[in-house]
């Protein structure tokens, strides 16, 4: 065999061996962008947060993320898919899958993403203005919950309730055709959670939220919100493209959208669907619901109530505040 066939045997081997190789999904706790190429972008985690970032502005990784997060015990009454805390998180598409033991205790809450601040006054100061997280288009963040515990898909909420402390700018970016479902969900589950003043969710064409529960537990597609004590105004949902929101067996005072507290603020630029269904007869069903908060809505809107007390109308809100 002479040198050319030699050299194009020993390439041919060699790319090979590179096409065929199988990446293997990281099984602990991600913290940094090498971690994610490593392992292909594949997180695959028991009992632990499967991406987390803390204090940086340069987690970027625009290959596609494939998390699988299984919770049996959660840590810290919560579990958390990816975690961005006083940092600046940018990945492509990603597929997030959370499996939340029908016997698990011991969760108050499980988020498939999550925004989080602390004190500004601890922050280094190139930290301590910004907290963001973008999504490349056409992720899916699911969630599979035991209809007890309350499930958020995507979350922001401040550290500390003192307005002077509270970051101005927390914001997740989700691109077109996004969608994030939550199955068997509990009490207060959320598709999109913006809470507290800087929180911010901008969405584009595309955006579906699913959320059912088995138990009509009073669920919402989509919620802004601030709090009464002490004063702080509320998060904001921007949904700059067309938006569907499913919500299925849901009990009394179950929402499309909610706009809850001053500041809580929902705007669309185009088509917003609310399909809004249960078996329970009883329960008092909304399409929005404004407590003294502020929905905005530029485009047309469609909104189907089925199966509760449909008398009610879309915008009229419940008897008793959540």
């Amino acid at each position: 065999m002479n040198n050319m066939k030699m050299m194009a045997l020993s390439t041919s081997l060699m790319l090979t061996a590179t096409v065929g190789a199988t990446p293997v999904p990281a099984t602990n706790k991600v913290t940094a962008p090498n971690e994610l190429i490593a392992s292909n972008g594949m997180v695959n985690v028991v009992d632990s947060s499967a991406i987390a970032a803390l204090n940086t502005h340069n987690f970027i990784y625009s290959g596609y993320v494939s998390v699988t997060q299984t919770l049996n015990t959660p840590v810290n009454k919560y579990g958390v898919g990816i975690s961005i805390f006083n940092s600046i998180m940018q990945l492509g598409k990603t597929d997030v899958v959370i499996n939340f033991a029908d016997g698990a205790t011991g969760s108050s809450y499980i988020s498939a993403v999550r925004l989080k601040n602390g004190s500004t006054g601890s922050l280094p100061a190139a930290l301590a203005q910004t907290v963001t997280a973008e999504f490349g288009a056409g992720s899916t963040f699911i969630i599979n919950g035991n209809n007890h515990v309350e499930l958020i898909g995507i979350d922001i909420e401040a550290g500390l309730y003192t307005p002077a402390l509270l970051l101005p700018d927390m914001t997740a970016f989700l691109n077109e055709n996004t969608t994030v479902t939550l199955n068997k969900a509990g009490n207060s589950s959320v598709g999109l959670y913006s809470y507290i003043s800087g929180g911010k969710i901008k969405t584009k064409d595309g955006l579906l939220v699913n959320v059912n529960t088995d138990n009509h537990s009073t669920v919402y597609g989509i919620r802004a919100q601030g709090i009464s004590t002490p004063t702080t105004v509320g998060g904001v949902v921007e949904l700059e493209g067309t938006s569907t929101i499913n919500i299925v067996n849901g009990g009394t005072g179950s929402t499309g959208i909610l706009a809850h507290q001053i500041g809580g603020k929902v705007t669309a630029l185009k088509r917003v669907t609310i399909n809004n269904t249960t078996t329970d007869s009883t329960a008092m069903l909304y399409g929005l619901w404004a407590s003294k908060g502020v929905i905005d809505f530029s485009g047309p809107t469609a909104i189907t109530l089925d199966g509760g007390m449909r008398t009610l109308l879309p915008l009229q809100p419940p008897q008793q505040e959540q």
